[in-house]
């Protein structure tokens, strides 16, 4: 097998995993897809290829993701409650 061969198997091994550590951990607001794919690459380059090393690094960026994940779903929940809150030219909020 090439390398590439390797490689790719190893970055879809990493998704399947990820896929598993972060389901039901994310706010529903999130797409669990992209959050796969913007963490298995960094598990693929900080991790060992196998064994302990990679299952640590795995847990590690998927409780991050999940973390991260969770703070930029309340920053949008705010953000979106402030633009209910103050519409477009208005400097008071609604009913004030």
């Amino acid at each position: 097998m090439k390398k590439a061969d390797n490689e790719l198997a190893h970055y879809d091994r990493t998704c399947q995993r990820l896929r598993l550590a972060v389901a039901d951990r994310l706010p529903p607001t999130v797409d669990p897809e992209q959050v796969v794919t913007a963490y298995a690459y960094w598990v693929c380059t900080n991790g060992s290829k196998q064994g302990a090393d990679w299952e640590e690094t795995l847990r590690e960026y998927a409780d991050i993701a999940c973390r991260r994940a969770a703070d930029e779903s309340e920053v949008e929940r705010r953000e979106v409650a402030l633009l209910r809150r103050y519409p477009s030219g208005r400097r008071t909020p609604v009913g004030a």
